[in-house]
């Protein structure tokens, strides 16, 4: 007589540990990522683009947040994502359209879901704890505030003060900087439209971040075409578009921005007020990545790649990515060595390891060693003090096209993810 309750092989278990898969979309490779708060009143994008979805959060209460993931690509129609509402005006419909324009085949989206929250809130304290389980899975990735730098100037009720944005700005890079260092990823993000005002005041503050300031420049009736829409998004989908190639430079290079809006020329201009072409921004060139627009055509010219990296001025945009990739490959040629026994031949071993995984780099003359020539140095030895037993190497190198030294230390303790120590 069979049992009521069945045989245990037919029973099905569920368990559900606060992040929910996706079937129809499998793990890859994340170039780009955009971070965003959804405007309240848009609903769940999930319901609009089911086929679009990789995963997301168990939807609890509505105050405890919820972040959806999802992926787009050309083929899909973006006309339900938040745009510019005079309200809350949100940079996101755009922003996927200008990226897969500029070169990005795909685009990540990470969705937050807070009650009260506006698209340019990104410095809500609650929002790090909803986005690090994905941000985790993307390393190596750039990741895109398009709305940070909001909100944009859709009427005068809109105009928040430049200081008041400045400092959101500033909280939410703080908030970011810490996961940026151990995944590998670099943050691009705008800066507050302001024509005169410069930023010394700003950067300073932010020196160390691992992230990018972007911003336009050109002549003003470009500007009132493109000047609206995200420069960190066309600047991030450019680097998407080959995403092996993170030592290539941006400076020198173009941007499809396509289509923006219909400009006309003001009275000022026609009158003989203004100048026509008048570019009174500030230059960034030292410490941000700034596109011109000039020109009939939607395109964008990079003219600068500066970052934030410490000291500013010192690290473009190539270096930094070169060395976040130099990371992330010594520490994956370090982890097989936490189940090693600590002895010197495996010491060796990892120092033949660490040759093999930079050599890529050494064979595009990405790095040499540190006078400037030759081969990187290397060394490993076997660290036998009881309290921090494991393997301790040294790579001592150059980044070549960019004169910067760096000295990287990996310890390796049994049974503990690698340790990056160093620049």
């Amino acid at each position: 007589m069979a049992s009521p309750v069945g045989h245990l092989s037919d029973r099905r278990v569920r368990v559900e540990v606060g992040v929910e898969p996706q079937k129809g979309q499998g793990a890859a490779f994340v170039a780009l990522c955009l971070v965003v708060v959804v405007p309240p009143g848009v609903g769940r994008l999930a319901w609009h683009f089911p086929r679009a979805v990789v995963r997301r959060t168990r939807f609890a209460q509505r105050s405890e947040g919820s972040v959806e993931h999802l992926r787009f690509t050309a083929v899909q129609d973006f006309g339900r994502l938040p745009g510019l509402d005079p309200l809350l005006p949100s940079r996101l419909r755009d922003s996927v359209v200008l990226a897969l324009t500029a070169g990005a085949e795909a685009v990540d989206i990470l969705a937050v879901h807070l009650s009260g929250l506006a698209p340019w809130n990104l410095d809500d304290e609650r929002i790090m704890g909803l986005l690090d389980p994905f941000l985790e899975e993307m390393p190596g990735a750039m990741i895109v505030l398009p709305d940070l730098g909001g909100p944009l100037s859709t009427g005068p009720e809109l105009m928040a003060p430049l200081d008041e944005r400045r400092s959101t700005l500033e909280r939410t890079l703080k908030r970011f900087a810490e996961g940026l260092r151990e995944r590998y990823q670099v943050a691009l993000f705008d800066l507050p439209p302001d024509e005169r005002t410069p930023d010394d005041d700003l950067f300073p503050r932010l020196a160390g971040v691992d992230a990018a300031a972007c911003c336009w420049t050109g002549t003003p009736i470009r500007l009132r075409a493109h000047g609206w829409r995200s420069a960190a998004v066309a600047s991030a989908a450019m680097l998407a578009a080959d995403p092996l190639d993170v030592f290539g430079a941006m400076a020198g290079r173009t941007v499809t921005l396509g289509p923006g809006r219909r400009a006309r020329r003001d009275k000022g201009m026609l009158l003989g007020r203004a100048p026509l072409y008048e570019d009174r921004r500030p230059d960034r060139s030292e410490y941000a990545i700034q596109l011109r627009i000039e020109g009939r055509q939607d395109v964008a010219h990079v003219v600068s790649e500066g970052t934030l990296r410490r000291p500013i001025g010192a690290w473009r945009m190539p270096a930094l990515r070169t060395a976040k990739a130099l990371h992330r490959s010594i520490v994956r040629a370090a982890d097989p060595f936490v189940f090693r026994p600590l002895q010197e031949a495996e010491a060796f071993k990892l120092v033949i390891a660490l040759s093999q995984i930079i050599r890529p780099f050494a064979d595009e003359g990405i790095i040499v060693g540190p006078g400037g020539a030759g081969a990187p140095e290397i060394d490993a030895q076997v660290d036998r003090n009881p309290a921090t037993p494991g393997f301790v190497a040294d790579v001592t190198a150059q980044l070549r096209p960019w004169a910067r030294n760096v000295r990287i230390r990996v310890r390796v303790q049994p049974g503990q993810k690698p340790a990056l120590e160093g620049i």
